[in-house]
């Protein structure tokens, strides 16, 4: 019988022991997903000088291919190309409508910034601005003719401008509608900027265990302070349920220490 009790007493204080070695161990993170950031992608046209009709022509043509800006809705585009922000628009709408006002024609580095920062907000790739052409020194005279003849009059007072977010500059090709309108700009400038795939996101690695700061390599377990300090509380224990489960007395009372089964 005392056997048994002593038995008894030894799984008891080895679990209470162990305890704590369980409530410290931590389960190793898994693979996060990350969300790659999203790329520029598509060209916005922006109407300036008060040619709203023609940039809402050119809007019109390139937002129908895979051109337009996958994150442009219809409101900032009416914007940009040259309508007022409505009434109770939100902050970021008017925000947008008044840099839009603020842009000119010229290749200064107020106007560069302006155009960069509407890119940034709409993260795409390009800005067709859409402005008035300079007019000639000589309002009377136009291209030269080839063949020596009368000078051709000036074909079109609008001109579109491609702004490059990459190099922050405009390109040097300036475009003018013909007589099917802009096509042959957008066919232009679609050769030039490919559609894209979205992007996908991928998982992100579970990063490597961290490794031991030099002079503490890997212990055997015999040398770990939990395991004798388990032992020890083990020992104590069973002891202390062997002694408090013996007679005390010759009385007809005994005093015993019930242990859960």
């Amino acid at each position: 019988m005392a056997a048994d009790r002593l038995l008894r007493g030894l799984v008891f204080g080895a679990a209470l022991a162990f305890v704590p070695l369980a409530a410290g161990a931590q389960t190793a993170p898994g693979p996060v997903a990350v969300a790659p950031k999203a790329a520029n992608q598509g060209v916005a046209v922006v109407g300036i000088d008060g040619a709203r009709d023609d940039a809402f022509a050119l809007a019109r043509a390139v937002y129908t291919t895979t051109l337009r800006p996958r994150g442009l809705d219809e409101l900032r585009a009416r914007v940009l190309a040259g309508d007022p922000a409505p009434p109770q628009t939100g902050r970021e709408i008017r925000d947008l409508a008044d840099v839009r006002a603020s842009l000119k024609g010229g290749d200064d580095a107020a106007s560069r910034r302006l155009l960069a920062s509407v890119a940034e907000q709409l993260h795409v790739e390009a800005l067709l601005v859409v402005g008035r052409a300079d007019p000639p020194a000589d309002p009377d005279a136009g291209a030269a003719d080839p063949d020596g003849g009368a000078p051709a009059p000036h074909l079109s007072s609008i001109v579109a401008r491609l702004y490059l977010v990459e190099t922050g500059e405009y390109d040097a090709a300036r475009y003018e509608p013909g007589a099917d309108g802009w096509r042959a700009t957008v066919r232009s400038i679609s050769s030039r900027f490919p559609q894209r795939s979205a992007p996908v996101a991928v998982a992100r690695p579970t990063p490597p265990p961290t490794a031991p700061s030099e002079g503490q390599g890997t212990r055997p377990f015999y040398k770990s302070p939990w395991v004798w300090g388990a032992v020890g509380a083990t020992l104590a224990l069973g002891a202390l349920f062997f002694f408090a489960s013996q007679d005390t007395g010759d009385d007809s009372i005994h005093v015993r220490m019930n242990v859960p089964r």
